[in-house]
């Protein structure tokens, strides 16, 4: 079960905050330097609670 204290308004400005990192470090970074895999272990993990949360409002 996923836990998350932030609102989803939180959420997702959260998303968009790591998708923007992401993109910006994609032109620097190769895919698989251990900066891009960080932010995208984070990134998956925040949309995992932000649908989870989506799913137990229903």
């Amino acid at each position: 079960m996923i836990k998350c204290s932030l609102s989803q308004e939180e959420l997702l400005s959260e998303i968009e905050k790591v998708r923007s990192q992401m993109n910006h470090l994609s032109r620097e970074l190769q895919r698989t330097s251990a900066e891009m895999l960080e932010l995208s272990t984070k990134l998956d993990k925040l949309l995992n609670a932000y649908q989870f949360n989506h799913m137990v409002q229903k």
